[in-house]
Parts: structure tokens; sequence; C-alpha cells
């Protein structure tokens, strides 16, 4: 799947999904990416809504346009909101991912070695933490079907 494909509707969900990154660690401890969603339900006139996560903390960040960390662990399970700019991740098995403004992730990998982050581009970059030790309704996002 391309970069700029993940935030589009998802089609073939049982309903509508929210789009989510995951960054987790396997049992031997490396870390790997999965497309998830959580799903949505209709509320009306307002649209679709997800189920509530209770207990979250919320920060704030700007990182600067030169912003290159190399390997560390998330400090707590948190989803980011990339609200502008375009990160490049690596993680453990080597895949290497570029995430925009708009797109979700949901960092699990809370032991190292974690995972590498990059700002790609010169400008400073917005996002929002929101930690979380409540239960998620993330899942896997469902394969997609081959007619």
């Amino acid at each position: 799947m391309k970069d700029h494909e993940r935030n589009r509707e998802l089609k073939g969900e049982s309903g509508p999904c929210f789009p989510v990154v995951r960054i987790y660690t396997d049992a031997t401890g490396t870390t790997h990416f999965e497309d998830g969603v959580i799903p949505l339900h209709r509320a009306g006139p307002i649209g679709s809504l997800s189920d509530a996560i209770e207990g979250a903390r919320l920060r704030f960040r700007r990182t600067d346009g030169d912003y290159d960390f190399d390997w560390h662990p998330t400090p707590a399970r948190q989803f980011i909101f990339l609200m502008n700019g375009e990160i490049e991740i690596e993680v453990g098995d080597g895949e290497v991912r570029r995430l925009a403004g708009g797109e979700t992730l949901l960092l699990e990998d809370v032991t190292p070695p974690g995972h590498k982050t990059r700002n790609i581009g010169e400008s400073p970059r917005w996002s929002v933490f929101v930690q979380t030790d409540a239960p998620l309704p993330y899942r896997r996002r469902d394969p997609p079907v081959v007619t």
C-alpha cells in the first residue's frame, strides 16, 4: 500500500473506520508496522464516532525541521496525530514508511530498540500526543478483498 493511500476512506470494512498505523514490538523484541483501524459508529447528522477512550493524557509538540532521532522506544503507549509536515520512520524489521500531516500513529513499542524518526523537509512540524493505558477499540485492518 502506498503511503498516501492509508488515509483514504476505508472500503470493505464492517462499517466506517478511522485509519491508524501501529508500531509494535513482537515477542522477539523486533518492531514492526501494522495497518489498523478504529471502528466508527454512525452518530446521526454529526457523522461517525468511535467509542470513547478513557484516561487519556494530552500533549502538544513542535519539532524543528532538522529533527532526526535515532533508535528510541515510545515513552508510553500513545497515539500521535500528525498535524502537518512529513516524517520518515524506520522499525526494527527494516521497513521504512513516510507519514504526513493528517495521519495517525499508535505507538506501542515501549521497550528498546523502538524506532527511528526523522523530519522530511525543513519546516517545523506540529503533532498532538495522546497517551492512554485504557483498552482500545483498535483492530488490525482487514486485508483487501481480491476479486
